[in-house]
């Protein structure tokens, strides 16, 4: 394993993560957090205090405390058959607990395992150690009864490089950073801030400090006052019963009487009796508890939640439909953006009339509460009416000038992106320039996978005639963009480059770029090199390619050296296509936003991320994302045989689309931007080789880029089944052969003859398929029929034909 710094989750505790170091396995592609493998490899527990703990690798068994499933370390006891997770070993449940807002007896953690039906509301069979309740004989689940937030947990700072990371476990399992954002918080879903609060990366997820730190743990509601509400994170499909929401974040919850109420409910508690004479002539009452119900009023629809009662008529209403915040209090503000007029808190959706967005920064009104004025139907979402952005700023990377907001709706072209916008921009009177209050934050200088040098933010872009070097849609001159200081010609829209899918999201002003050496290889004289990947050997030319020799294959794809040009080593069977030979240690791709690097040595099988094939060959690596040379090759514009009129191009869209060589829907794929033209390429039918041989025919065999107007049955010579000629399928030179490009290949091409690779911890050995007689099968039970077939070491005749077969069978 090699030393890590990733924000990946651990497989060694699978509760809680970091963003700093840890150790790495590449091969098996396993991390480890520093901190957990530090832990003591025995322990005493207070759990399980008969024997001592050890840390040993556990998968797929549960934690005998609170049951989860442990992903990979955990403490075990062997005489016991005992298994604790890192989590509960860092907040272990205590052994006695009052919990009397759920039981009425003290409840004490049981040493021993037994079979029990929880007595909570969740009625469960369990399998473990309960509590128990000695006076009723009552078990529970630990999960059931006791959180980390029913004791006091004092906050966990670790000293870190990037500030200071916080442990909630009553909130969340996994660290967090202290975070100055505008995100919306998980923790209410309905107020935003542009302050303090908490994020994790991971899970990306974002809680407002104040619901955080200033919600109380337990609270008494009116809605509920015969028992507390515990503060809990949401893990299911729950409704609040004040309001009738759906509940997807922070709440308070009863586990006796099963009910829930969310934070805005808890901050805005209805009252237990109101008089609202414009909707109803007598008094309301709030019901203590939950019934089925008609809403009396307009809205007329079937309540389940604790209604306003008239016990005079015997009529019920929702919560919403006859109560506000503002019946009962003056919930008007004057805002410095709107003087005119106050602005009235409103609950609910808004008004009909408007367009349902924030007129400062064009955010829908989702919230439960927002400030509206109905004679000027103006309308500020809470994050603008707290935190409104600033009315005069000086920025002199977006302008020379003192920009000024101009809250209006009117419609504008955003000076740094180009885009029309139709309200609230930062505008420079004496200059005409108008900008997106979104623009303001664009970056200077930045990396794109679409070019291999960086781009820089410009005013003016200045290149006429110009397109897109992301979209390939044409370019405005007179808007700002990114281009490039080395390529005069190359440009981006400002939104393009900035993209998730383009863009890794690091700002590099004031970063010095590293100057790498990427050459694969250094020339020795005219026909030798010395490849990167062999430096123990030189490479000889051969300018001629073979007429064909299965046995010699490319060590970078792992294809038949065939008619191409290649390099040969002097002294051993190493040998690389040309092409092959010359592709850079290091690249972008257009399918990933963190630069690759060239792989020579991997020691076991990969999967192509792009093109879904298995290949032991060369590989373009970087964290998860693993491209086989093949595709890992290919740039833009992209030019096919299939389709010579016209360049492809990869469209960050993430949107499945229908290719037009196997007729498959794939992910990853290549098109044409012409308008009218839809072909689409997936990269899988981009790679395929022009021509091929196998030993159904003598002659090369050529691939055919299907016929839409064919006539009659096509037959495959090597699997004989039909085969839809609309597909690109191989045929020789007269056209009498017709086969299926999966035939051809199989599913194990890219893997080297005569290597060997490690499915499930067992070894299979690479064979090519060129004997007299071809092995049987041992999962489909016939003959081999692809080139390549796996045999597993160890056995004389156990052979499968595909990967798949091997799959299947073990």
């Amino acid at each position: 394993m090699v030393p890590w710094n990733s924000v990946e989750k651990g497989d060694c505790c699978g509760g809680f993560e970091t963003i700093t170091d840890g150790y790495y396995c590449k091969k098996c592609k396993f991390f480890v957090h520093k901190k957990c493998s530090e832990s003591s490899e025995y322990i005493q527990h207070p759990s399980h205090p008969g024997h001592t703990l050890q840390l040993q690798r556990k998968a797929n068994v549960s934690c005998d405390l609170c049951g989860k499933i442990i992903r990979s370390l955990a403490y075990h006891c062997e005489a016991c058959d005992f298994n604790m997770d890192l989590y509960c070993v860092k907040y272990p449940p205590p052994e006695v607990i009052d919990v009397s807002e759920k039981h009425r007896h003290k409840l004490t953690l049981l040493k021993k395992r037994i079979e029990f039906d929880c007595d909570t509301t969740c009625r469960k069979r369990g399998y473990g150690f309960p509590y128990k309740c000695d006076d009723c004989d009552s078990a529970f689940h630990v999960d059931c009864v006791w959180h980390p937030s029913e004791v006091k947990h004092p906050l966990e700072y670790t000293t870190m490089d990037a500030g200071e990371r916080v442990l909630l476990p009553w909130i969340h399992r996994h660290f967090m950073m202290p975070l100055n954002s505008q995100k919306k918080g998980y923790c209410c879903d309905r107020y935003e801030t542009v302050s303090d609060g908490y994020y994790c990366k991971i899970c990306n997820l974002f809680f407002h400090k104040k619901c955080v730190d200033k919600a109380p743990q337990s609270i008494q509601h009116p809605s509920h006052s015969i028992h507390p509400l515990w503060l809990q994170l949401n893990q299911n499909y729950s409704i609040c019963n004040s309001c009738g929401r759906i509940v997807k974040d922070l709440f308070y919850r009863c586990d006796i009487c099963d009910i829930q109420v969310d934070l805005c409910c808890a901050t805005y508690p209805p009252p237990e009796v109101i008089d609202i004479s414009k909707k109803h002539h007598h008094k309301l009452t709030l019901l203590k508890k939950r019934i089925d119900f008609e809403c009396d009023a307009k809205c007329g629809k079937i309540g389940d939640e604790f209604p306003y009662k008239c016990n005079e008529c015997d009529l019920a209403f929702h919560v919403d439909c006859v109560w506000q915040p503002n019946m009962v209090s003056k919930f008007e503000v004057n805002h410095s953006y709107h003087p005119w007029h106050p602005l009235t808190l409103l609950t609910g959706q808004a008004p009909e009339y408007s367009d349902g967005k924030c007129r400062l920064c064009g955010e829908k009104i989702n919230d439960r509460f927002f400030y509206h004025c109905s004679s000027c139907n103006f309308t500020l979402d809470m994050r603008c009416v707290v935190h409104p952005p600033p009315q005069y700023l000086l920025d002199l990377k977006a302008h020379d000038h003192q920009l000024t907001l101009l809250p209006r709706l009117d419609s504008f072209t955003c000076n740094a992106c180009g885009l029309k916008g139709d309200r609230s921009p930062y505008g420079c009177f004496p200059c005409g320039f108008m900008i997106h209050q979104e623009c303001l934050a664009l970056p200077r200088v930045i990396n794109i996978n679409r070019h291999d040098h960086r781009v820089s933010r410009t005013s003016i872009l200045g290149v006429v005639n110009s397109v897109c070097g992301v979209c390939r849609k044409k370019v405005d001159w007179i808007y700002g963009g990114y281009s490039c200081q080395r390529c005069p010609n190359y440009v981006v829209h400002s939104k393009c480059a900035t993209r998730a899918g383009v863009w890794n999201g690091k700002e590099l002003e004031d970063v010095p770029e590293e100057i790498e050496d990427i050459e694969p290889y250094v020339v020795i004289d005219e026909n030798t090199i010395q490849h990167f990947s062999h430096k123990e050997h030189h490479l000889k030319r051969n300018g001629n390619g073979l007429l064909w020799e299965e046995n010699k294959r490319c060590r970078a794809c792992s294809h038949p050296i065939g008619l191409q040009s290649f390099y040969g080593c002097i002294d051993c069977d190493f040998v690389l296509h040309q092409n092959c030979a010359e592709f850079p240690k290091r690249k972008w791709h257009m399918l990933h936003n963190e630069r690759l690097t060239l792989v020579t040595n991997k020691t076991n099988y990969f999967l192509c991320d792009a093109c879904y094939r298995i290949s032991n060959g060369f590989v373009y690596y970087q964290g998860r994302m693993e491209l086989d040379v093949r595709c890992g090759s290919i740039s833009e514009p992209f030019v096919h045989p299939s389709h010579p009129h016209h360049p492809l191009y990869h469209i960050p869209e993430h949107e499945y689309e229908f290719c037009n060589g196997c007729n498959k829907m794939k992910g990853y794929v290549l098109k044409c931007i012409e308008d009218g033209c839809k072909f689409v390429l997936c990269f899988g039918c981009a790679t395929l080789p022009q021509v091929v041989k196998h030993r159904v025919d003598d002659h090369p065999l050529s691939l055919c880029y299907g016929e839409e107007d064919a006539s009659g049955k096509y037959w495959c010579d090597i699997c004989e089944k039909e085969s839809d000629s609309r597909k690109w399928f191989y045929t020789c030179k007269d056209h009498r052969a017709c086969l299926h490009t999966k035939c051809v290949f199989g599913d194990s091409s890219e893997l080297m003859p005569r290597s060997t690779i490690y499915y499930r911890k067992k070894p299979f050995e690479v064979v090519l398929n060129n004997s007299v007689t071809r092995p049987f099968c041992r999962k489909c039970e016939s003959r081999c029929i692809y080139p390549i077939s796996l045999k597993m070491l160890g056995t004389s005749d156990a052979y499968y034909c595909s990967f798949k077969c091997a799959r299947r069978f073990l």
